[in-house]
């Protein structure tokens, strides 16, 4: 039971605890200079424990299911990019987890439906600029099947509201604009808002779901993946207050 008090990460947050519960039990004049210390220790804990984390995210995710959409009738499927790393010896690049989910979650959406063109979205949003993502989820894309012929590339987009704004570009001269819309759970909110307030109609097709029901007990401990989860679905909720406030 105590074995998880025990790791690193947690003790480095219960080992300031302490100390500043023997400076509250131990001073009895001017306590009031310990509250921003606590303040500020609670803000950062709480960031640091899943528990919070998985609230937020469960925010942005509980509109959806992790399932493949059971309509399946539209124009095209859009793959919306986030970020791949080009390491020595890669000759196509890597693409970063929720990319990855992406790009499984369309190949499977096709192998259903045979839904085309599929349209991956991204420009250079790699550490070294020197290729558009779309390209390296192209590539993952026809590795497992899916022809070139098949396949529109978007590869100048920085943003959620760029890959909408260029993806009308691509489909409207073909009159394609009813969409299967694939991206990350947390990301699917605000992607759904910015592609209908740019005309399309629009199936969401969510993937790498975050949250979840069941909590363990180490979920109410500080653990290193916490504060990068939180800071994601922080960063979602700004997003998505951002583009509604510009319309």
């Amino acid at each position: 039971m105590l074995r998880p008090f025990y790791q690193p990460y947690a003790l480095a947050f219960l080992i300031p605890w302490l100390i500043l519960g023997v400076l509250w039990y131990r001073r009895r004049e001017r306590r009031w200079v310990l509250i921003p210390l606590t303040l500020g220790l609670g803000i950062i804990t709480t960031i640091n424990i899943p528990v919070a984390s998985i609230a937020l995210l469960a925010t942005l995710e509980r509109s959806y299911v992790e399932e493949i959409p059971t309509n399946l009738q539209a124009d095209a499927i859009v793959v919306l990019g986030g970020f791949a790393r080009y390491v020595p010896g890669y000759e196509h690049g890597v693409m970063t987890t929720d990319t990855l989910h992406r790009c499984i979650h369309a190949v499977e959406i096709y192998r259903r439906s045979g839904i085309t063109p599929i349209v991956v979205t991204g420009g250079d949003a790699g550490p070294t600029k020197t290729r558009p993502v779309s390209g390296v989820m192209a590539d993952y894309l026809q590795h497992y099947g899916i022809s070139s012929e098949d396949l529109i590339l978007e590869t100048r987009s920085q943003n959620t509201f760029e890959n909408a704004r260029e993806c009308k570009a691509l489909l409207d001269p073909l009159r394609k604009h009813r969409i299967l819309l694939v991206t990350s759970a947390t990301h699917m909110n605000r992607s759904v808002e910015t592609f209908r307030n740019h005309g399309f109609e629009v199936i969401a097709a969510p993937c790498h779901f975050l949250s979840r029901d069941h909590l363990d007990f180490e979920d109410f401990l500080p653990q290193p993946r916490a504060p990068r989860e939180f800071m994601m679905a922080a960063h979602e909720w700004v997003g998505l207050l951002w583009y509604r406030l510009r319309g």
